[in-house]
C-alpha cells in the first residue's frame, strides 16, 4: 500500500484533500495524536494531510454573539493568556493551563521533550508506553538532561482505566489531570499517588 502526505498551501485545498480522501486521511498538526493511532494499530490511513503551514489556522477570536473560534494550530499558550476566553471559559484556561509549562504551551509543534521535563508544569506525563519512555530517558540523558527531571514524567500518562482507543486514553488523561489538579483539596485523596 502506498503512503501519501499531501501539504496544502490553501485551507480550500486542503479541505478538499481531506474530503477526497475521506476516512482513509488525517489531518497532520502537531503529529502526536495521529502518530500513536498509526503505531498502535488503531487506524490505518493512506494518507495525511500536513496542515501545519495552511495559512490562518492559528489564533482565535472572540463574538459576543458567535461566541470562541479556535484555530486548529492555536497554541495552548494563546488559549491561556486571552482576555476573552479567561472571562468567558474558565474551564478551556485552567485545561490550557496545567498540559504543560510555558515553554511547550508556547510550541505546536518541535523537538520539545527536553523543554517539557525541564519546565515548571505541576503534571508531567508521557503518552505512550513504558517501553517508549525508557528509550526516550536514555535518549535524554544521553543529549545531558538530569534523570531527576525526567522521573518526574508519568508513563504512560492517564489513569489505569485499561483504555485502548484514543478517546478512553483521553479520558484517562483527563481523570488523571483532575486528580492531580484537587489532591489535598477536600482534606483527604480520594486515589492514591501512582
Amino acid at each position: 500500500m502506498v503512503f501519501a502526505v499531501f501539504e496544502p498551501a490553501t485551507l480550500p485545498e486542503a479541505l478538499g484533500l481531506l474530503a477526497n480522501e475521506g476516512d482513509a486521511s488525517a489531518a497532520l498538526a502537531g503529529g502526536t495524536d495521529l502518530l500513536l493511532r498509526i503505531r498502535r494499530g488503531v487506524r490505518k490511513y493512506r494518507s495525511v494531510v500536513n496542515i501545519k503551514f495552511v495559512p490562518g489556522l492559528t489564533g482565535l477570536t472572540w463574538d459576543a454573539q458567535r461566541g470562541l473560534t479556535l484555530g486548529a494550530l492555536t497554541t495552548f499558550r494563546t488559549i491561556e493568556q486571552n482576555e476573552h476566553v479567561r472571562r468567558h471559559y474558565l474551564a478551556l484556561v485552567e485545561a490550557a493551563r496545567v498540559v504543560a509549562g510555558v515553554q511547550l504551551r508556547n510550541l505546536v509543534n518541535g523537538r520539545v521533550e527536553a523543554t517539557a521535563v525541564a519546565n515548571e508544569a505541576e503534571y508531567h506525563a508521557f503518552v505512550g508506553s513504558r517501553r517508549k519512555m525508557a528509550a526516550l530517558r536514555e535518549k535524554l540523558v544521553a543529549n545531558g538532561v538530569a534523570p531527576e527531571a525526567i522521573d518526574r514524567v508519568k508513563a504512560p500518562a492517564g489513569l489505569d482505566l485499561g483504555a485502548i482507543t484514543p478517546e478512553e486514553i483521553a479520558m484517562s488523561i483527563l481523570a488523571e489531570i483532575t486528580v492531580e489538579r484537587r489532591r489535598g483539596q477536600r482534606g483527604t485523596n480520594l486515589v492514591p499517588a501512582a
